[in-house]
């Protein structure tokens, strides 16, 4: 069973009538919104994290900062972002 987009508030609002907990969440996660409070309520309730739209619809490829750091490390940028 899983859920998608679900905030922390919508799920403990969730859970206040589930008889079944979500395994999985689906949320967008990069490193331009990357969610630390969202990853680490989950991560606590053992609900593992999908993310959506890591790539971004391609619009950081040449984000200086993603570039020099595919570069450093002989990626791609869209594999720096993927991670």
């Amino acid at each position: 069973l899983g859920v998608s987009n679900y905030a922390v508030e919508d799920y403990k609002e969730l859970m206040e009538s589930a008889s079944v907990k979500p395994v999985v969440n689906q949320i967008e996660i990069n490193p331009f919104l990357y969610r630390k409070n969202t990853i680490g309520f989950f991560k606590e309730q053992g609900v593992a994290l999908q993310s959506y739209r890591s790539l971004r619809d391609g619009k950081a490829f040449d984000n200086p900062v993603v570039v020099a750091i595919a570069s450093k490390h002989g990626r791609a940028p869209a594999q720096v972002l993927g991670r």
